[in-house]
C-alpha cells in the first residue's frame, strides 16, 4: 500500500517561529546568570586581583590638605560713626560662585607658582620628570623618519603647563548654607599639600586687602577732586544769589500775598461797578422805550422804580397832568445818564489801578521765583559738598584701616593618604567583574541557538514534542543497548515508553505503522533512539521490523552483528525473502533489514517502485515498521523515504541542534508537502540541566528516586 504525501494541517506550524514575548523573565535571567556563575566569579576574581595590584604596586599614594576661608558678610569698622566707602560682599549665590571662581583663577594660581617656585617641582612640571616610554617611542620614530625633534617649550609655556597641573590638583567647594570655602590640594607629599593650600588662602586674603586698599586710594583721589569742584560750584552759586538780592527790589513772600489780596478786592469792586452800570444802562433803555410810546400805560411795569412810581402815584391822584408825568420821566432818564457817566469814570479808574497792581505782582513773583531757584541751588550744592567732604574724611581714615572681606578659619595640615582607596577599588573591581562576567554570560546566552527544554522547542516550532530522552549512561553504542535491556525500569527506558505512547496516540483512529526517525545532522542520537523504540515496541509482543535506511554510513554494525543473508537491497529485489529467511536480531528481539553498499544513488533507490513495494509488503507482515533515515540536511534520502511513512519523528539533540538547523530541516519537509508529526528532545543531560538552572523542568528528575531505577 503506497501512501500519498501528507500536507500540513491547517494552523499547524512546520517552521520555527521567532519568540514573540518581549517581556523579561526575571527567573529565566537569574537562571542564566546562575549557570554562568563560574565565569562570572572568575572574571570578578581576576579584576579584584588587578585592582589589588594597581592599589598596592602601581598607584602613587596621594595626600590631601584643606584650608578653610570664610567671607565676612558685614563691613568691619574701627569707628562706628564712620561708614565704609566700599560695601561688604553679598550673601547670594552669585557672590559665592564668583568667589569660588576667584579661588581657582589662573591669576591666583600663577602667584602660588611664583611664590612656591613650583616650576622647579617635578610633580607640577612634567619636563623635569624622566622621559616617558611613549615619548621615547615618539622621539625614535621622528628620528627614523628624519623629522626634527620637538622644539623645547618656552619659559612662558612651561609656566602655563605648571599652572594647568596645579589647577588639576586644586579643588574649591562651598560648605552648604555657609560662607565658608574649603580649599583642598592634592599632592604626593602631605607637607606640600598643606603648604600649597595655606598659600592659596593667604594670597587670596592678601589680594582682597590689596584690592580694597587700591579701591580706597582711587576713591580718595576721586573725592578730593570732586570736593574741590563742588566747593567752586558752591561759591559761584552764593555769588549769584548775592548779586541778585543786591540788584533787585524784593518784598517778602507775605507782602506779595497781601498785594494779591488787595488785587482781589479791587477786582471784586470793579465787578460790582460794572454790574451796577449795566443795570442803569438797561433801566435807561427801558424808560426811553416806554417814553417813546407817550402814554402812562407804557410805564405799568416800572412800579418798582422809585422815581417813576412817584410820578405814577401823582398822575393817578390828579396832582400832575400827563404832560407833567412825561416831563418828569425825562428828568429821571437825565439823572440816570449823569449816574452812568460817573460810574464809567469810576470803572476806568479802577481798571487802571488794577493793571498797575497786577503788573507789580507779576514782576515781584518772577523775582521771588528766581531768588528761590538761586537759593535752592546754593542749598543743594552745599548739601552735596558737605556729603563729599565727609566721605573724603572717612576715606582718608580708611587708608590705614584696609581690612579684607575674608579670614582663614583653619589652616591646612598634613593628612594620611586619601588615594588609592583600596577598599573602594576592590569593591569597584568586584562589581565591574560581576558586570563584565554577567555581560559575557548574557551575550553568550543571546548567541545560544539550541534547545534545552521541551517548552522552548514547542514555543519555537509550534509542533508537538512527543518526548524527552535522557542521555544513556554508556561509553559505547553497544553498551547503550545493553543498558536498555538490563534496566527496563530506568529513566531512559521510561522516557522511551512515553515516546512510544505519544507516537501511537498521535492518531487514535489510525495509529501509524510505518514510522521513520530522522534528525538534522549526524551524531544527534536518532539511531540509538530508533533502536530503543524498536526494543520497547517488541516488548509489547508486537511484530516489529527495523530498517537501516542510511545506505551511506551503515552504523548498525556498531551496535550488533549485522551479517545477515537478507539486506534492504535484496529484500527490495525479492520481497518474499522476508518470509523465507529468519530476520530476527537477538540483541533487539526484532527483525532487521540492514543496509548494504549500493552502486546506485541512495535517493534513487528509495524513490523506486521496488522500495514502495517492499514497504507495502512489510505493512502486511508486521505491526510496526521503524526506519532509521539519514540526516535530512545531509542528503535527500529522508524526504524520499518520508513519502511512505505514516509518522515522521524528528530528533533534536539537547543543547546542540541549532535553531537554524532545525528550521532548515523542517523547511526541507515542508518544501515537498510533508509535515513532521512530532519532535523528540534527545540526549538530555539532567546534571547539566540543573547546572544551567533548569531544575524541576525536566520531569523525570523530580520523582526518579521513587519510581525509576537510576542504574
Amino acid at each position: 500500500m503506497n501512501h500519498m504525501p501528507r500536507l500540513p494541517q491547517q494552523g499547524q506550524a512546520v517552521i520555527p517561529a521567532q519568540d514573540a514575548s518581549d517581556e523579561i523573565d526575571l527567573m529565566a535571567l537569574f537562571r542564566v546568570l546562575w549557570r554562568g556563575k563560574l565565569p562570572i566569579s572568575l572574571t570578578a576574581l581576576v579584576l579584584i586581583v588587578l585592582g589589588a595590584v594597581y592599589s598596592f604596586l602601581i598607584a602613587t599614594p596621594m595626600y590631601q590638605s584643606t584650608a578653610v576661608v570664610a567671607l565676612s558678610t558685614q563691613q568691619n569698622q574701627v569707628v562706628s560713626s564712620i561708614s565704609s566707602v566700599l560695601s561688604a560682599l553679598g550673601t547670594d549665590s552669585s557672590t559665592i560662585n564668583t568667589e569660588t571662581t576667584i579661588l581657582q583663577s589662573r591669576n591666583l594660581m600663577e602667584r602660588v607658582v611664583d611664590k612656591l617656585d613650583l616650576v622647579s617641582d617635578p610633580e607640577f612640571n612634567d619636563r623635569l620628570r624622566p622621559t616617558s616610554y611613549p615619548r621615547q617611542v615618539k622621539d625614535r620614530v621622528k628620528a627614523m623618519l628624519g623629522l626634527p625633534p620637538d622644539s623645547p617649550l618656552t619659559t612662558a609655556a612651561v609656566k602655563s603647563a605648571t599652572i594647568d597641573q596645579l589647577l588639576q590638583q586644586v579643588s574649591v567647594a562651598n560648605e552648604p548654607n555657609t560662607m565658608a570655602f574649603d580649599i583642598t590640594v592634592s599632592s604626593v607629599n602631605p607637607n606640600k599639600a598643606a603648604l600649597i593650600s595655606n598659600t592659596i588662602a593667604a594670597l587670596y586674603i592678601d589680594d582682597q586687602k590689596q584690592e580694597k586698599l587700591q579701591a580706597t586710594k582711587e576713591a580718595s583721589q576721586f573725592l578730593t577732586v570732586r570736593t574741590a569742584d563742588l566747593q567752586k560750584q558752591l561759591q559761584q552759586a552764593e555769588n549769584k544769589l548775592s548779586d541778585f538780592n543786591h540788584n533787585t527790589q524784593l518784598v517778602s513772600a507775605d507782602a506779595l500775598t497781601g498785594l494779591q489780596v488787595q488785587l482781589k478786592d479791587l477786582r471784586d469792586r470793579l465787578a460790582r461797578l460794572r454790574a451796577d452800570r449795566d443795570g442803569m444802562t438797561k433801566r435807561q433803555a427801558d424808560l426811553k422805550a416806554a417814553l417813546a410810546q407817550g402814554t402812562p400805560e407804557a410805564f405799568a411795569g416800572f412800579g418798582d422804580d422809585p422815581g417813576v412810581s412817584v410820578l405814577l402815584d401823582k398822575l393817578k391822584s390828579g396832582a400832575i397832568s400827563q404832560q407833567d408825568f412825561l416831563t418828569g420821566v425825562q428828568a429821571v432818564i437825565a439823572r440816570i445818564a449823569v449816574n452812568l457817566q460817573r460810574s464809567d469814570e469810576q470803572v476806568a479808574a479802577l481798571e487802571a489801578s488794577e493793571k498797575v497792581q497786577s503788573d507789580q505782582i507779576d514782576t515781584q513773583s518772577k523775582d521771588l521765583i528766581t531768588q528761590q531757584e538761586l537759593q535752592r541751588e546754593v542749598d543743594s550744592t552745599q548739601a552735596i559738598y558737605d556729603s563729599f567732604l565727609a566721605q573724603l574724611k572717612q576715606t582718608d581714615v580708611q587708608l590705614g584701616l584696609a581690612i579684607p572681606d575674608s579670614n582663614q578659619l583653619s589652616s591646612g595640615v598634613p593628612r594620611p593618604a586619601v588615594s588609592p582607596k583600596v577598599g573602594l577599588i576592590l569593591v569597584i573591581s568586584a562589581f565591574l567583574g560581576l558586570m563584565i562576567g554577567s555581560g559575557f554570560v548574557l551575550l553568550r546566552e543571546l548567541q545560544f541557538a539550541s534547545y534545552r527544554t521541551a517548552d522552548e522547542l514547542r514555543a519555537a516550532t509550534g509542533l508537538r514534542v512527543l518526548g524527552t530522552i535522557p542521555m544513556i549512561p554508556s561509553r559505547s553504542r553497544k553498551d547503550a543497548l545493553g543498558f536498555l535491556r538490563e534496566k527496563p525500569t530506568s529513566v531512559v527506558a521510561e522516557s522511551i515508553r512515553n515516546l512510544r505512547t505519544s507516537i501511537l496516540l498521535s492518531d487514535i483512529d489510525n495509529p501509524p505503522k510505518v514510522i521513520m526517525i530522522t534528525s538534522s545532522l549526524p551524531g544527534e542520537g536518532k539511531t540509538t533512539q530508533t533502536l530503543a523504540l524498536a526494543l520497547n515496541m517488541a516488548s509489547l509482543g508486537k511484530r516489529v521490523i527495523l530498517i537501516e535506511g542510511d545506505l551511506r554510513r551503515r552504523v548498525f554494525a556498531e551496535y550488533f552483528e549485522t551479517k545477515h543473508s537478507v539486506t534492504l537491497l535484496s529484500a527490495m529485489n525479492d520481497p518474499t525473502e522476508i518470509t523465507r529467511h529468519d530476520l530476527r536480531q537477538p540483541a533487539l528481539g526484532v527483525d532487521l533489514l540492514v543496509a548494504a553498499k549500493a552502486n546506485v544513488n541512495a535517493a534513487d533507490i528509495f524513490a523506486s517502485e521496488k522500495f514502495a513495494g517492499l514497504i507495502a509488503t512489510l505493512r502486511e507482515h508486521y505491526d510496526f515498521v521503524l526506519i532509521d533515515t539519514p540526516p535530512v540536511l545531509a542528503v535527500p534520502d529522508a524526504r524520499v523515504i518520508a513519502r511512505h511513512a505514516d509518522a515522521i519523528i524528528y530528533t533534536v539533540k539537547w543543547d546542540d541542534t541549532t535553531r537554524t538547523q532545525l528550521r532548515q530541516g523542517l523547511e526541507m519537509f515542508s518544501s515537498v508537502g510533508l509535515e513532521v508529526d512530532g519532535l523528540v528532545l534527545n540526549q538530555v543531560d539532567s546534571k547539566q540541566m540543573k547546572r544551567y538552572g533548569y531544575g524541576g523542568q525536566y520531569g523525570y528528575d523530580a520523582y526518579k528516586s521513587k519510581y525509576y531505577d537510576e542504574g
